[in-house]
């Protein structure tokens, strides 16, 4: 399981705001696909290691 620390949660909004004085719909997308990164990497941990080559 991945937790998100404070600082993350803190970093990921930041990325949020910052994408969002553009576009708020582009904000809440990046968010949700790093959010769920986390999620997908939680159940497939295997599958970052082949990434990663």
């Amino acid at each position: 399981m991945v937790r998100w620390t404070a600082h993350a949660k803190i970093q990921l909004r930041h990325i949020h705001d910052y994408i969002a004085q553009d576009s708020p719909l582009h904000a809440k997308r990046v968010s949700e696909e790093l959010v769920q990164k986390t999620l997908v990497s939680t159940n497939y941990p295997i599958k970052d290691v082949w990434c990663r080559n």
